[in-house]
């Protein structure tokens, strides 16, 4: 592989016991600085989330994209849903 083309990896492990109870480690695997075209770089390609008792899960993203059509900050904005409750997030 050409320098700068290796993958970058971010790895995160529960910091609380209660988190442990969801996930033992969690490894987000980006493209490497240099990603030859039509890739961009630092996007995510795989997400793997380890579980307690041997359970996981693991995602591929295809085609992930830089700016898509009709994604802004407004598609992340917080929204109202009938029957649900917005409360905000212990700390």
């Amino acid at each position: 592989m050409p320098a700068g083309t290796h993958p970058a990896l971010i790895t995160a492990m529960p910091a609380r016991p209660a988190d442990r109870q969801e996930f033992e480690q969690a490894v987000v695997i980006l493209t490497g600085p240099k990603a030859p075209a039509p890739h961009a770089p630092y996007l995510p390609v795989v997400v793997r989330v380890w579980k307690p008792y041997g359970d996981g899960e693991k995602w591929v993203l295809s085609n992930p994209e830089v700016n898509p059509k009709g994604v802004d900050a407004r598609s992340f904005a917080p929204r109202d849903l009938p029957g649900f409750t917005r409360q905000p997030a212990r700390p």
